[in-house]
């Protein structure tokens, strides 16, 4: 990924190579940026008089070890610098990282980004930038778009956010993933082709669930036009006895069962079946959502 990363810088901005300097502890990763014009540092230490720094790392130990290397290496000389963190690591070890840069005259932001390494290559990665101040974020865009060209969010002053956001993304692709083995298997168990499997995982993953996510934050639940919680119990115990007499597990089948009967219990049979966020929201001590996206009080008991 870094590698991609830093080739979009090498060929989103003209001339740039001029400026580019490039390390990896493992040295052969450099020789395809070496080959665009890349300069190639032989140490951290040797872009410590940069102004501006993207780093990838592959987890929140090497990130940290990375990052104060690097400021180690800086002198009272050096002038203000922006280190653009593009790893998926804790939000706390962001904040951490900002706070140590802030002492040295560094702003430290994060960058997370979403895309497989081929979209990477392509350059058509979603970027989620935070930390720092407005200005300089605004400022950084051009250079983000180089390898962020679907799009570069502004998550604000915070740099945790962006790596908060980032992990929750990651969670809901794993449990995508997770959803559509269990449907891919179950609709195979029951001897439905796998072409119109397909058809309806697309139809149901571009259309229908950006709907009902918007239907969660705005606290649309009401049953006006909508699927009631008992014919979702109905439906989703049917589910549940197909997949039982297939010998099919369907854990997430299970899941959603109990969640319907969690809001039924809680709130009455005529919600939407979208309602099954309130006691998710409540189980995390927040209240429920109305009036356009408004959360409501917790509600104890």
């Amino acid at each position: 990924m870094a590698s991609n990363l830093h080739e979009g810088l090498l060929k989103g901005i003209p001339g740039y190579q001029d400026f580019l300097q490039v390390f990896n502890r493992t040295s052969s990763k450099t020789t395809p940026l070496q080959e665009l014009g890349a300069q190639v540092a032989r140490s951290i230490h040797d872009l410590a008089d940069c102004r501006v720094v993207f780093s990838v790392s592959s987890n929140d130990a090497s990130a940290e070890e990375l990052f104060l290397a690097w400021l180690e290496g800086r002198t009272g000389e050096c002038q203000p610098a922006a280190y653009i963190d593009c790893s998926t690591i804790l939000p706390e070890t962001s904040r951490r990282l900002a706070n140590q840069g802030a002492a040295r005259g560094v702003t430290f932001l994060a960058c997370t980004v979403f895309g497989r390494p081929d979209v990477a290559a392509a350059g058509k990665l979603t970027a989620l930038l935070a930390g720092g101040r407005a200005e300089l974020r605004e400022r950084l865009v051009p250079l983000v778009s180089t390898f962020a060209g679907v799009a570069v969010r502004n998550l604000g002053d915070d740099p945790g956010l962006s790596n908060a956001a980032k992990l929750t993304g990651n969670f809901l692709i794993g449990a995508q993933i997770e959803l559509a083995a269990e449907f891919l298997t179950l609709g195979e168990r029951l001897g439905v082709g796998t072409d119109d499997l397909l058809h309806v995982h697309s139809l149901i993953s571009s259309v229908i669930a950006p709907k009902y996510a918007a239907h969660i934050v705005r606290g649309n639940y009401g049953s006006q036009g909508g699927f009631v919680l008992d014919l979702a119990l109905k439906d989703i115990g049917h589910v549940r006895t197909l997949a039982r007499d297939a010998s099919c597990p369907v854990p997430i089948a299970d899941l959603v069962f109990n969640s319907l009967l969690s809001a039924r219990a809680q709130h009455g049979p005529d919600l939407d079946w979208s309602g099954i966020v309130l006691p998710v929201r409540r189980a995390a001590g927040l209240g429920g959502i109305r009036d356009g996206g408004a959360p409501t009080a917790a509600q104890g008991g």
